[in-house]
């Protein structure tokens, strides 16, 4: 089947052609540095709402028991995927008086400096699928996607709101809006184009081997390495 859709008129390596053509996408974007600022106070809040004492529950009901049998913990299927539970593992297998200890205290810092770094790595992820799936395949009909930059709250309705409604009023009109879609992105791999790891300090050549870099476990070790040492900073990757 999908094989088939592959070659049916519109589709690609990817699938058939899409399914709803005539559509339009409204993407609310971010500066980086904000997002992973946002992400931080994120995690941050839902400390502050209970999200420790959540884990532990989960724990006590879920997974003590099986690991107290001898069983294996599993963090690649079901809700145990979700970030924040793992990351917290070596915690929770604490008792309650241990984790008030300061070894308990420090696995507790360790698992949240994690989830935090979990958490916008997983950010970047939904970005390049993005990317990906609608600004780097000239090859594919995909509908004309518009940037609505949110980085700044207090510009919202300037920014965001107003544009967003333009854009659609004039696509409901079957009118071509003010507003100019985000261009296609260049190739995966122009060789042309070095790439730079600011975590690791290493230069690469072409896009397709920066991204196998940054999907590699040397470079997410080195990522948690430069997290845990500076958490207060957090970890950027710069893409020049």
């Amino acid at each position: 089947m999908l094989k088939e859709q592959k070659e049916t008129a519109g589709g690609n390596e990817l699938g058939g052609p899409l399914r709803y053509p005539h559509s339009c996408i409204l993407w609310l974007q971010c500066d980086q540095e904000v997002l992973d600022h946002r992400l931080v106070s994120r995690v941050d809040t839902m400390l502050k709402q209970g999200l420790v004492q959540e884990l532990i529950n989960f724990h006590q009901l879920y997974n003590k028991d099986r690991l107290s049998i001898g069983a294996p913990h599993d963090y690649t299927t079901g809700i145990f995927q979700s970030i924040g539970f793992k990351e917290f593992h070596d915690f929770l297998m604490l008792n309650e008086e241990e984790r008030e200890s300061p070894e308990g205290k420090r696995l507790f810092q360790r698992g949240l400096e994690e989830m935090k770094l979990a958490t916008r790595r997983y950010a970047r992820k939904q970005l390049k699928w993005i990317r990906n799936r609608f600004l780097r395949r000239p090859n594919r009909p995909v509908p004309n996607v518009y940037g609505l930059d949110g980085t700044d709250p207090s510009q919202w309705d300037e920014k965001v709101l107003n544009r967003a409604l333009s854009i659609v009023d004039s696509f409901m009109k079957g009118e071509t809006p003010s507003i100019e879609p985000l261009s296609l992105e260049n190739s995966l791999n122009n060789a042309n184009n070095s790439e730079f790891c600011t975590v690791c300090r290493r230069v690469f050549i072409g896009r397709l081997q920066l991204e196998a870099h940054l999907n590699s476990k040397k470079h997410q070790k080195m990522e948690r390495r430069v997290a845990l040492a500076a958490p207060e900073q957090g970890v950027n990757l710069i893409l020049k």
